[in-house]
């Protein structure tokens, strides 16, 4: 895969609304809520499902406890996933595997399998694309644990789907 396919994959999901970074788009109970997340996993059959997981929440270090769980089950000898957000060096940390980075190429192919879902989602967020991508990347993955850092948090956060 190119440098230039993965850039464009990237420019295509942050295109998506944002409620981090914008106030443009309403932000209210008929946008912000779970629903679009929930028909979101259905389509793609329920990936949340298919590892357990450790849910991390707070306002305060959760991506530090998040890197100590994970690094706790991958020494207990555990096949461990990670989601965290927001990046800091580069978007592939975002999700994780035993400490590795998604690779590029993966990335771009599970993004292009999830466009076609969305398209009958209207407004799907980015922060739900980022998320459904880590769900599916871990269920594909075999992952013994995910450890899944909470987003925006509250009870509308888009990790709210898993069954910690």
């Amino acid at each position: 895969m190119t440098d230039d396919a993965y850039t464009r994959t990237l420019r295509e999901i942050f295109a998506h609304v944002d409620y981090s970074r914008t106030r443009q788009h309403p932000y209210n109970a008929e946008t912000y809520n779970l629903d679009r997340m929930w028909a979101l996993m259905t389509l793609l059959g329920d990936p949340q499902d298919a590892f357990p997981s450790i849910h991390i929440a707070g306002s305060k270090g959760k991506g530090s406890t998040s890197a100590m769980v994970a690094s706790i089950l991958q020494a207990a000898g555990w096949r461990t996933g990670l989601y965290t957000s927001p990046h800091l060096h580069t978007f592939r940390e975002r999700l994780r595997i035993d400490g590795a980075f998604i690779p590029r190429e993966k990335l771009i192919a599970l993004w292009e399998e999830l466009k076609p879902v969305i398209a009958h989602l209207p407004r799907t967020t980015t922060f739900e694309i980022i998320t459904a991508l880590a769900f599916m990347h871990f269920a594909r993955s075999a992952v013994d644990w995910a450890v899944i850092e909470v987003g925006l948090g509250g009870r509308l956060d888009a990790t709210n789907v898993i069954t910690p």
